[in-house]
């Protein structure tokens, strides 16, 4: 009689063409971004206890993760977030990014680019990155969001809340919550000059963070 092959199923993956288990993903993720723990260091480790892992494959794990969560659980994070909170506050911070090479060995500067935070309620905390920060890509960021912006003055936000006809171009209803930190600065700013009545603001202030 001819032999019969039977092939097994095969296991389920996290990734493809990966061995590594959801619990060592999660090992190298945890480590890096919630312990500080860099991929170098972790390589290291690893080979003192006889385990070799190269701090490349870990660096095309996390990418790998990071393009995988940030299509499935962070998307509906935040179609949950624009779609239920009550509000969201939101500020950018510029960073430096450094060019790609080219060919002509020309030597260029760096651009400045921005990371957006929004916090929604209590619930939801999103970083985008903006290669520019303009009222086009704010708006893009909060399309859909009905509710309540908490923003500094920035003229940039100023399309969230410009309203045409008692209502915003893009049909979301949306508020604007003033930064109490921008404002405390103004009166932090004025007791310079000795001013009294910065020094009541700046009384009166505190006693409402209080």
């Amino acid at each position: 009689a001819e032999p019969t092959i039977v092939t097994a199923a095969l296991a389920p993956q996290l990734l493809p063409r990966s061995l590594a288990t959801p619990a060592m993903l999660a090992h190298v993720v945890t480590e890096k971004f919630c312990d500080g723990m860099p991929l170098h260091r972790q390589e290291d480790r690893a080979s003192r206890i006889g385990t070799p892992l190269d701090r490349g494959t870990m660096s095309r794990w996390l990418e790998d993760i990071g393009g995988t969560v940030g299509a499935t659980v962070i998307a509906s994070m935040r179609d949950e977030a624009l779609r239920t909170a009550f509000c969201i506050s939101t500020d950018a911070s510029g960073v430096l990014v450094q060019p790609i090479q080219g060919g002509d060995q020309q030597r260029r500067g760096c651009r400045r680019a921005h990371f957006l935070v929004q916090i929604a309620d209590a619930d939801h905390v999103f970083f985008e990155y903006m290669a520019r920060e303009t009222s086009a890509a704010i708006g893009e960021l909060f399309r859909g969001f009905s509710g309540y912006i908490q923003a500094d003055a920035k003229s940039v936000f100023d399309f969230l809340f410009r309203k045409s006809q008692d209502e915003p171009p893009d049909g979301d209803v949306r508020y604007e919550v003033a930064c109490w930190s921008h404002c405390r600065r103004g009166y932090w700013e004025a007791t310079a000059a000795k001013s009294v009545v910065a020094r009541e603001g700046l009384a009166r202030i505190s006693r409402i963070f209080d």
